[in-house]
């Protein structure tokens, strides 16, 4: 069927241009015979990206300025007049164009606005929507710097550092607001239901150190994760920040009802044996199950083998196996009989006794591993140990970075949607 709109004969000039400059291109650059790969890439690349400038200036010449005449109702109530024609140079996927856009001014809120700008949805921002979430997702695991470097060299978009920082930094701030507000809403029970469908789920919580404004700081790193049938953790979600615990504990409350805790009737939550982590789980998660991490309990107990058997290093993995045997056969009580036979004489190894009877006794319920293990449960908090290294280290602790706090919390968010296993849609908080 004929198209008879209006604009028909402009659109298929339009599309002859194109196809035209897309031909020459073609001509121009792509050579015959046999040669490397590699350069039949180059010349290929040389030919879309220059037909992809042409059609994004195209189309957004095609749009003309936004001009509605000289009044134009205001987001206020107000009538806004136009004032003047003004140029804006933009940064997009596919290289820099200018655009021409008609400027209103209100009286009644004296604020500006460009009618074409909100059509664009491009905001006030040198870089498009599309180029601030690709610049959120290469620094969210490099350096700025090195960020910089590679968006240059794998998408041919260049921007400073200082830049690349501008933008992930707002953008992980954007993060941060969005988690505010959602613990907003679970205090107030409003928050949305997660429709996930979960028969298990695991949380971990665990501190990094990190240096930020000149002091060691402890970042709070949580993940919520489930087992899949091969046993491997799936569904991970990461939350990190460097708050107190009374608030960390709220952010993975709502952390866990995105990964379907308000369907699962089966939350278990693995920690190192820190206080915090204990008083976080009974304010928020007081129906869980919990496990001391199994590792960290074998490494308590290892700082005695190593004290009781200080001349003989064989007979103290000995020991310390046959106690990691008792843990997983019967759980604690036996270990903590054998500690109890140590008559150790030096005042350090009786200090070493006094605080592995202690925090095994303090402990015990949650160091029942034979039941956990015939049930198929984590005893293990690997996957928070994984996120320490990737979410936390990788990005924040490399050599020679500095961070200040807000640059340091907006990074942090920024890192653990990247590691998360969902959608990293950092596009929804860009400007």
């Amino acid at each position: 069927m004929a198209d008879n709109s209006p604009n028909a004969g402009a659109d298929e000039e339009q599309i002859q241009r194109i196809v035209k400059e897309f031909e020459a291109k073609l001509r121009e650059n792509l050579k015959k015979g046999i040669r490397p790969l590699n350069e039949i890439e180059d010349e290929i690349d040389v030919i879309v990206d220059s037909v992809k400038r042409t059609i994004i200036k195209e189309a957004t010449e095609e749009l003309g300025s936004g001009y509605v005449g000289t009044r134009k109702l205001c987001s206020c109530g107000g009538r806004a007049k136009y004032a003047y024609t003004a140029t804006r140079q933009l940064i997009s996927r596919h290289g820099e164009f200018r655009i021409v856009r008609a400027y209103y001014y209100c009286r009644s809120c004296r604020k500006g606005f460009c009618p074409l700008d909100a059509g664009l949805d491009i905001g006030s921002r040198e870089c498009s929507r599309s180029v601030q979430a690709l610049v959120a997702r290469f620094c969210s695991h490099m350096s700025f710097e090195l960020a910089a470097r590679e968006l240059e060299f794998v998408c041919g978009i260049r921007l400073s550092a200082t830049t690349m920082q501008t933008y992930s930094k707002a953008i992980g701030t954007r993060i941060a607001e969005e988690w505010n507000a959602n613990v907003e809403l679970a205090m107030k029970r409003r928050l949305q239901p997660s429709g996930l469908r979960v028969e298990r789920l695991y949380a971990s919580m665990d501190g990094v150190m990190v240096h930020v404004g000149g002091e060691w700081r402890e970042t709070k790193l949580g993940a919520v994760y489930q087992r899949s049938a091969n046993g491997r953790a799936c569904h991970t979600q990461y939350y990190a920040s460097l708050e107190k615990s009374q608030i960390f504990g709220r952010k993975m409350r709502v952390l866990a009802h995105m990964a379907g805790s308000d369907s699962c009737h089966d939350l278990t939550v693995i920690g190192d044996g820190a206080p915090w982590i204990w008083q976080e789980t009974g304010k928020h998660f007081s129906q869980s199950r919990q496990v001391l991490d199994f590792y960290h309990g074998v490494e308590h107990i290892a700082v005695a083998a190593n004290a009781r058997f200080a001349s003989d290093k064989t007979a103290a993995k000995i020991w310390l196996y046959q106690q990691i045997e008792r843990l997983k056969a019967t759980g604690p009580s036996l270990v903590i009989a054998d500690v109890e036979g140590w008559k150790p004489r030096k005042k350090d190894n009786k200090e070493i006794k006094r605080k592995l009877i202690a925090y095994l006794c303090e402990n015990q319920a949650r160091m029942q591993y034979p039941k956990l293990i015939a049930g198929g449960y984590y005893i293990g908090s690997g996957i928070i140990e994984a996120g320490a290294k990737t979410v936390v280290k990788a990005r924040m602790g490399a050599s020679g970075m500095r961070w200040e706090e807000t640059g340091a919390t907006a990074m942090l968010h920024v890192s653990a949607l990247w590691k998360s296993d969902k959608d990293k849609d950092f596009f929804k908080y860009t400007a």
